[in-house]
């Protein structure tokens, strides 16, 4: 049996990068998971924050089901900031 795949609009994406940007800029103690952005379809998901060692943080989000970029790129984490070789290593959001 197939299993359906969330695909982002380019709306929803834009949406949903422009709330991760904005998480990475905040410590992640001051974050309030009921304002995260839902989808229809969309699959659960988690974030986390992460610091380097030269101090620069970044996000991953870890969805629970694969998801399609509108781009096509197509992941179940995915980073915003940071260095792209820095752990974890995942794609940009």
């Amino acid at each position: 049996m197939a299993v359906n795949q969330f695909s982002f609009s380019e709306s929803q994406y834009d949406d949903f990068y422009q709330m991760l940007k904005q998480l990475n800029t905040v410590n992640w103690g001051t974050w309030n998971t009921k304002e995260w952005l839902r989808f229809e379809g969309m699959p659960a998901y988690s974030i986390n924050q992460y610091q380097q060692d030269n101090g620069k943080q970044f996000v991953v989000v870890k969805f629970d089901a694969m998801v399609k970029l509108p781009d096509g790129r197509k992941g179940k984490r995915f980073k915003v900031g940071g260095q792209r070789n820095y752990q974890p290593i995942c794609e940009y959001f």
